[in-house]
């Protein structure tokens, strides 16, 4: 009897060890790892990268600041380049002249 009781103890462990494995990677790393990418991408310049992770706790928080620096910046650079040609514009004329 006391080895069927260690037996359903170890067999119970295992299972309560597996689902909490299972919600780290699906709660904490996983998400942690998409927004990482974010950043990353980010700080490569690629402004397009699709975080697609939502939720109300701090991952979830850290993912809509991720987007909106993402959008800021993807503005800003959009801003730039447009006033970039611009100036290049603005100065073949001067050439001209």
């Amino acid at each position: 009897m006391l080895w069927l009781i260690l037996l359903a103890a170890i067999v119970l462990s295992i299972l309560s060890l597996s689902y909490v494995i299972a919600r780290l990677r699906s709660q904490v790393i996983k998400p942690t790892k998409e927004v990482a990418k974010c950043i990353s991408n980010l700080a490569n310049s690629d402004y397009d990268y699709a975080l697609t992770y939502t939720s109300d706790h701090e991952l979830g928080v850290l993912a809509n600041s991720a987007r909106a620096l993402q959008h800021k910046l993807n503005v800003s650079v959009g801003q730039l380049k447009d006033a970039e040609k611009e100036m290049s514009g603005e100065s073949l004329l001067l050439l001209r002249y």
